[in-house]
C-alpha cells in the first residue's frame, strides 16, 4: 500500500485549538448533564510534537488504525500527568515552543521521560491569546499564568519561601486551582528538608 504524507505547518496550533474547544464544549455539556441529574464525563489530553507513524498497521487479515512512535508515548505520559495535577490539558516543551506566541500556557513541572537524558518541562494549556470568545484568554487566566510562572521559577531557583508566598497568592485568588496546593506542600517540605 502506498504511503500518503499530509503536511500541516500549523499542526500544533490546530491541535491546541481543537483540544481547547473540545474541553470547553465538554464543560458546557457537563453543566447541562449535572442540571439534568445525569452522570458527567471528564477527560484529559496530552499534547506533544514529534515524528510518528499513523495508519493501518498489521496484516491484511487484521488491520488496526493506530499511531506508533516516541512522540505518542510522550503525549500519553502527559495525558496521565493531568491526573496528578488536577488539570485537563498538558503539553510538552516541544508544543510550548511552537504555540507560546498564540496560546497561554503555564509551567507545571519538570518530568522524567523514559529514554530521554534530560527532564522535560510540562505545561498546562490554558487558553488562546486571540479574541476567540469560546477559548480566548481572560484577565484571570493571564494573571494565573503569570503568578504560576513566577512561583515555578522561584521553586526551580530553590527560593522556597518566595515560591510559597506566590502559590499562597494563587490559592487565595483562585481557590479552585489544583496546582497551588501541590506546590505549597512541596515547597514547605523543601523549606524544612532541602533536596
Amino acid at each position: 500500500m502506498p504511503c500518503h504524507h499530509i503536511h500541516d505547518d500549523k499542526h500544533a496550533l490546530n491541535a491546541s485549538k481543537a483540544v481547547l474547544r473540545v474541553a470547553k464544549k465538554l464543560e458546557d455539556l457537563n453543566r447541562q448533564w449535572k442540571a439534568d441529574r445525569m452522570p458527567t464525563f471528564r477527560t484529559r489530553f496530552g499534547l506533544h510534537c514529534g515524528s510518528m507513524i499513523v495508519g493501518n498497521i498489521g496484516a491484511t487479515e487484521r488491520l488496526n488504525y493506530t499511531v506508533l512512535g516516541d512522540a505518542v508515548n510522550v503525549a500519553s505520559r502527559l495525558e496521565g500527568l493531568n491526573k496528578a495535577y488536577g488539570t485537563r490539558i498538558c503539553g510538552s516543551q516541544a508544543l510550548y515552543d511552537r504555540i507560546c506566541d498564540n496560546y497561554l500556557l503555564r509551567p507545571l513541572n519538570i518530568v522524567a521521560v523514559k529514554g530521554w537524558r534530560r527532564g522535560m518541562v510540562e505545561y498546562e494549556l490554558l487558553a488562546s491569546r486571540c479574541d476567540d470568545p469560546l477559548i480566548g484568554a481572560t484577565k484571570a487566566l493571564t494573571e494565573l499564568r503569570a503568578l504560576t510562572k513566577a512561583g515555578f521559577d522561584a521553586h526551580l531557583g530553590r527560593r522556597w519561601g518566595e515560591s510559597i508566598k506566590i502559590y499562597k497568592q494563587i490559592a487565595e485568588r483562585y481557590p479552585e486551582d489544583t496546582v497551588a496546593p501541590i506546590y505549597l506542600a512541596r515547597n514547605t517540605k523543601f523549606l524544612d528538608n532541602p533536596p
